[in-house]
């Protein structure tokens, strides 16, 4: 009976390794066909684009693939169901050193007991530098005027396990965009879905990101960049993880993120992702993670074409 049941769990994982496979590889084959799509009629229409950024140097070097792996403190962004699949305090940090001066930072702190639920608060702060003013008559701003734009996003977000293979979870945002001395304030839900399947180490998740009002500058308003993401993973604790995602964003056609994850000796983690979405470059992410007892810092790699590369730190510490 006990061989039977190794042999069982050993085919059952097998099965998860290759199935998650086969979808990365998928992945990676389809994306020339992808990167070659013209854009989309409804492209750059929904305003606080901020919000697509993700949080997490891990989750970038995937690839963005996060939805169903989420199980720590940055759920909050990816996928609130994940949070209730940790035990204790989280506290996560981001800088993300983004293109033309465009800086993006996230810091976020969640509280979890995996046997029951989670529940967490964070703040996203985008901001950059001087922008010249310009006019009708001075179109290269020569007057020497500037003005800058920020974007702030207030979240709190909570978790629930229904029972030992589904949680559920939601988050409320709070948002506020200003350009020089003008804002507009808007408010957002994120609701989140995570199922276990009988196979070993394979979970799947699926959100609905920023359903919520919209955004209005004086007489100008603009909607919320609305996504729907469907992902599955396949995990095996402190050695590989490999997740692909499906998204279909309000203002843009369906979008393929993939990436895989190797840890070795439990400490070093090598991270490659490819992300649809980036029709700058290639769409190829990468990444690597070091954890020292309660402590893990993440780094990743995002190039986008002409416009340069970017590159986001991150830190999880573990209470």
């Amino acid at each position: 009976m006990i061989m039977g049941d190794i042999q069982k769990t050993s085919k059952r994982r097998q099965l998860g390794f290759w199935i998650c496979g086969l979808i990365l590889v998928q992945t990676f084959w389809f994306q020339p066909v992808l990167a070659q799509n013209a854009p989309h009629s409804q492209a750059g229409t929904a305003g606080a684009a901020f919000l697509k950024f993700g949080v997490g140097a891990r989750a970038t070097g995937l690839g963005g693939a996060y939805t169903a792996v989420s199980d720590d403190a940055n759920s909050m962004y990816w996928n609130p169901a994940g949070l209730s699949r940790f035990n204790g305090t989280q506290l996560s940090l981001m800088h993300n050193r983004w293109v033309q001066d465009i800086n993006y930072e996230f810091v976020g702190i969640a509280f979890g007991d995996s046997a029951t639920a989670g529940f967490a608060f964070g703040l996203t702060f985008l901001w950059m530098g001087d922008i010249p003013v310009t006019t009708f008559n001075d179109r290269l701003g020569t007057t020497g005027n500037t003005f800058t734009a920020r974007d702030l996003s207030f979240v709190f977000s909570y978790g629930q396990q229904i029972n030992d293979y589904v949680s559920v979870g939601g988050t409320l945002k709070r948002i506020k965009s200003t350009i020089d001395d003008i804002s507009a304030n808007a408010t957002a839900f994120d609701l989140g879905l995570l199922t276990s399947l009988p196979i070993q180490g394979v979970t799947l998740g699926a959100t609905i990101q920023n359903l919520g009002n919209r955004l209005k500058f004086v007489q100008v308003s603009d909607r919320l960049p609305l996504i729907y993401k469907f992902g599955v993973a396949y995990s095996q604790p402190n050695r590989l993880t490999l997740a692909v995602d499906l998204s279909k964003p309000i203002d843009n056609r369906f979008r393929v993120n993939g990436g895989g994850e190797f840890v070795l000796m439990k400490t070093l983690a090598l991270r490659g992702g490819y992300n649809s979405s980036n029709e700058l470059d290639n769409g190829f992410t990468g990444g690597a993670g070091v954890r020292i007892r309660s402590i893990s810092i993440d780094y990743a790699f995002v190039p986008f074409g002409v416009l340069g590369n970017t590159h986001r730190v991150s830190a999880m510490f573990q209470f």
